[in-house]
Parts: C-alpha cells; structure tokens; sequence
C-alpha cells in the first residue's frame, strides 16, 4: 500500500529586507519614497534642563524614557508621558558627545571628551562602571543586541570593543585616519561599522576584529557621518550625514572591488547597498 506524504514543508523564514517587494526596493535606493505624504508633527513638550548644547537624544528600548546628554557634562532622563525630568547624572568631567540603552533599558552608556565612558544603572541611579582606554575625546558609542558589548570610536582614531560586565578592552582596532564619528553593531551583533572624519566607511568582524569591506568615494568624500546603521541582513547600510550635495556623489568605491551605489533617500541621509 503507498502511502502519501501530504505534508507541507515549512515556510522559510525570510529576512524582513528579503519580503520587501521590488518596486518598494527601488524606490528606497533610488531615493523616491513610494509615498509623498508629508507627516503632520506637533510639538508635545518643550523640555528645558540642559545649561549648554544638547549632543544626543536617545529613547529607552520601551519608549518610556527620554535620554539626553549635553555640553554641560550632564545626562538628564525624561518622562516621555508627562515630559518631566525624571534623574540627572552626574560625573563626567568634560561634555558628553554621546549615549547609547542597553537594549533592556536598565543601563544607559555616555561616552565624554574626558576621555571615558560612563556605564549608569537606572536601578541604582548611579553610575555602574566607567570604562577607561580611549587616548582622547570619546565621541560615540552603541551596544551590541545583547548589551554584553560596547563599542566605541573618539578623537584618538581608533575603534574600541568592551567587555561590559568586566569593564576591560578586548579589541583596539586601529579604524581610522580622523577622529572616528559613529559606530554600530549589526541586526545580530557580529559586526561593527564605522566611520570617520577621513572620508571612509569601515565594516569590520566584530570576533576576529578584521575589516571586511571599506566604502570610500575618491571624488567625494563624506567629511562627515553623525550616525551609521546596517540594517536587517547587511544588505542596506543608512549613513546620515550633515554634507548638502548628496547628489553629487558619482562612484562608491569599495576596497574589495564591488561597485557600490548612493543615492539620495532624503536630506543628509544616504543608503549603501553593501552586498
């Protein structure tokens, strides 16, 4: 007697990126979003605390909490419901470049020109390790998703990875030839990106510690990238930059011989197709 298989294999599971439909696809590289609908924003709160230039907001993981850091060498949490302050840290010495959540929201890292980054527990309400190494202004910093993982790039030109429970170094990795402007973990934490005031985009292996690619463009270079994301399966790499003639970029060329394209997605922001 045959017997009949009528089972159905299981649907694969396809990356978020890899579900986007053609034309969706090519509008985002070709910089027309399929949509012209300008947003309608109104202004919620007015929050006043900061003494000097504020250099970064970041929200919580559950978008409870408002984070802010400053020049006045302070960070300052806000309750996003009412737009009260809810805690003020002290201890840096200098100003804060920049802040960066754990992705549970119970730690908030702040990387200063006093050369260090303070790691502070929202629990405790004070700070929990402060990470010593850095030659020079510290300017950004991100978790990795597991928040076990730091890194970090300043004004010493390199590009740093913490070990976060132990507060120690494991990598220095020699990234840049400028003061280095933003860093990143990919979607799963094997690799890093950077980027510097030396015109280049780094990827690297965030194990071994290796680069893997370079995106650089000879004719034009990005003098300057605020932040820098990969998203979902490292195929898009968004970069936002304060330069103006996005359009003029003519050629992205990468160091390891794949063409590259940059198209203009929206003032100051850009989008690389890496693979």
């Amino acid at each position: 007697m045959d017997v009949v298989d009528n089972s159905q294999p299981e649907p694969k599971q396809e990356h978020p990126l890899e579900t986007l439909n053609p034309a969706t696809e090519q509008a985002l590289l070709s910089g027309n979003p399929a949509s012209s609908q300008k947003p309608c924003y109104k202004i919620r709160y007015t929050l006043s605390g900061h003494t000097r230039a504020v250099s970064a907001l970041k929200f919580s993981p559950n978008g409870a909490i408002l984070a802010s850091s400053g020049a006045d060498k302070l960070v300052k949490l806000w309750d996003t419901n009412n737009g009260e302050i809810i805690r003020t840290f002290e201890g840096h010495k200098e100003g804060i470049s920049d802040i960066a959540w754990s992705s549970d929201g119970d730690y908030l890292a702040s990387a200063s020109d006093d050369k260090t980054i303070i790691i502070w527990s929202l629990e405790l309400g004070t700070a929990a390790r402060t990470l010593i190494g850095h030659t020079n202004f510290v300017f950004c910093l991100n978790y990795n998703p597991n928040s076990n993982l730091l890194v970090s790039g300043g004004y010493d030109e390199t590009v740093r990875v913490w070990d976060v429970a132990r507060g120690k170094s494991l990598k220095v990795l020699p990234a840049h030839s400028d003061p280095v402007t933003a860093v990143s973990f990919n979607h799963d934490g094997t690799l890093i990106v950077s980027c510097a005031m030396d015109g280049l985009i780094r990827i690297w292996d965030a194990d071994s510690g290796q680069c893997l690619k370079t995106l650089v463009d000879d004719d034009n270079p990005i003098w300057f990238i605020s932040s820098i994301i990969l998203c979902f399966s490292t195929v898009l790499l968004i970069a936002v930059t304060d330069e103006v003639p996005m359009s003029s970029f003519r050629r992205i060329r990468n160091l390891c011989s794949h063409q590259l394209r940059i198209p203009q997605f929206a003032f100051g922001t850009i989008i690389l197709r890496v693979v």
